[in-house]
């Protein structure tokens, strides 16, 4: 409907962006990079600021300036961009500059957010009880120091600030943000009770999550880390209405496993990074009472086996995320059983799982036609007959295969030839040479993220090729590869200087030398 309206308009408009309609301009926009999206398209002409204005969900990158370093450092200079989207309920905030005052303009300039996601903002700063109620004045906006010290820190006491000021808040995410104390936590649930989804990682302090969720009953989301047992099931019992949990660094028997997928519509989603005791029992009752499950991720499960997984797979043929990472336990029979009784598979993850092998990974070429991103990384029994195979039977646009020591150009040029669509690839520590990685180049434009390193036949012509042929290419990393002269791809490329790309020949630190 909106193609037509489009091509209605467009033969009365000047130029053809002009016959878009709005709201396939607005669809556009929502695509943008932070700094298009917030500083250029407004300042085109008054209909692009119309439509900015208009937009329910913006991710506001502070660190989109690199030209300037107080831009990142005093959000002051933020709210002009800001006040142009005052409509949004959806925000996400990257970067240093999200500080408690940028959190009070916040919430003064957008009153209908609805979710706000803060997980790349660094740490929260003070962790005493006289913190929280420490609340970032107005005047701020005012102050006449360049850079006063209140702008530069993101508080407890200012989150809970922006909590209490956003009467329509249902969801948080704290995923990535470091030093969260619990008892923060608490007050955050009693502020803003009628949360939905919750999400924090790297708590400090005592075990109070059965305390933080009996202040949430309407909790539908939940993602916790360090969380013991009797909390699991405290958990389970406070939160009727979950759909999706996420917990890492925990210990799980049946009877928490019971509690938290015991209920009449199961889970939608289940994510679990090293839960001790969870085992085959555990992956029964999953599969017993979450037939609507779309994600599993288990990551660091040495107790389950393939039995488990086959239980899962025939109970809920809805999955369309799988990650299996560092588990021990399970084959190639595994892959197989997703793949025959799973169609529905987009994203499937099992590095480190060791004993997948070719048959799994031809199993879920063959039968996975969804496919968009696979991960092997670790897998030293797949070879590049599965990977041409994979290749030829999905449109991958991530495919990570690192320390799979027999992969060769053969799977790097079947992958280019049959799925263009590509943005990030790991080869680390495979037999991939300079022809593999430029014809991966040349048919792939859209790169973006990419992984070379301990790739000891590469040379320079590998990385001059990315440049030249992927301009979206940000991330490049091609560390320990001894044929590679970084002073000369610095003078031939300066550009790559201002992207995160990380260079050297010899050294055994993979993440020494970046750029």
């Amino acid at each position: 409907e909106i193609i037509e309206m489009a091509d209605l308009a467009a033969a009365d408009a000047g130029a053809p962006i002009e016959g878009l309609p709005d709201e396939l301009l607005a669809a556009i926009f929502a695509a943008l990079d932070p700094r298009s999206l917030l500083v250029v398209s407004p300042l085109v002409c008054c209909r692009w600021r119309q439509i900015c204005g208009t937009l329910r969900q913006v991710t506001f990158d502070t660190s989109f300036a690199p030209q300037s370093a107080r831009f990142r450092t005093d959000p002051r200079l933020l709210l002009p961009a800001l006040r142009r989207f005052a409509e949004v309920t959806t925000l996400v905030l990257r970067g240093s500059a999200v500080t408690d005052i940028l959190l009070h303009a916040v919430a003064q300039i957008c009153p209908r957010l609805v979710s706000i996601d803060l997980a790349k903002t660094g740490r929260l700063q003070g962790l005493s009880q006289s913190d929280f109620g420490k609340r970032p004045g107005p005047e701020l906006l005012q102050a006449s120091d360049p850079e006063p010290a209140e702008l530069k820190l993101l508080t407890h006491g200012g989150v809970l600030a922006f909590a209490a000021a956003c009467p329509k808040l249902e969801s948080i995410d704290l995923s990535q943000v470091w030093y969260i104390d619990q008892g923060f936590l608490v007050k955050l649930a009693k502020t803003r009770p009628r949360l939905k989804r919750l999400q924090a990682a790297f708590t400090t302090g005592d075990d109070s999550f059965a305390e933080i969720t009996s202040h949430l009953p309407l909790l539908t989301h939940i993602g916790l880390e360090e969380v013991n047992n009797s909390s699991v099931i405290e958990m389970a019992r406070h939160c009727p209405h979950l759909q999706s949990v996420s917990l890492s660094i925990c210990w799980l028997t049946e009877d928490a496993v019971r509690a938290l997928v015991d209920r009449p519509s199961g889970l939608i989603s289940l994510r679990l990074s090293r839960a001790l005791g969870l085992d085959d029992g555990g992956m029964r009752l999953v599969a017993a009472h979450c037939p609507r499950l779309t994600t599993l991720a288990l990551n660091t499960a040495p107790e389950i086996t393939d039995a488990g997984i086959a239980d899962v797979a025939s109970a809920c043929p809805l999955l369309t995320e799988v990650e299996l990472e560092n588990c021990d336990g399970l084959t190639a029979a595994s892959a197989v059983v997703l793949a025959e009784r799973c169609p529905k598979l987009a994203t499937v993850n099992f590095n480190r799982t060791g004993e997948i092998t070719d048959v799994g990974v031809v199993a879920l070429a063959q039968q996975c036609p969804h496919l968009t991103a696979v991960s092997i990384g670790m897998c030293s029994g797949v070879t590049d007959a599965a990977v041409c195979a994979l290749a030829n039977g999905a449109r991958l646009t991530r495919f990570v295969a690192y320390r799979c020591n027999g992969l060769t150009d053969a799977s790097l040029i079947a992958l280019a030839d049959a799925c263009p669509g590509l943005v990030e690839v790991n080869f680390t520590d495979t037999q991939v040479t300079d022809r593999g990685v430029m014809t991966l180049a040349e048919k792939c434009p859209d790169l973006s993220d990419v992984t070379f390193t301990v790739c000891s036949q590469l040379t320079n012509d590998a990385v001059s090729a990315l440049i030249e042929h992927c301009p979206n290419l940000y991330r490049a990393y091609f560390l320990t590869c001894p044929k590679m002269d970084k002073a000369q791809l610095l003078e031939k490329h300066p550009q790559i200087a201002k992207r995160d790309f990380g260079l050297s020949s010899g050294s055994t630190n993979y993440f020494s030398n970046v750029i």
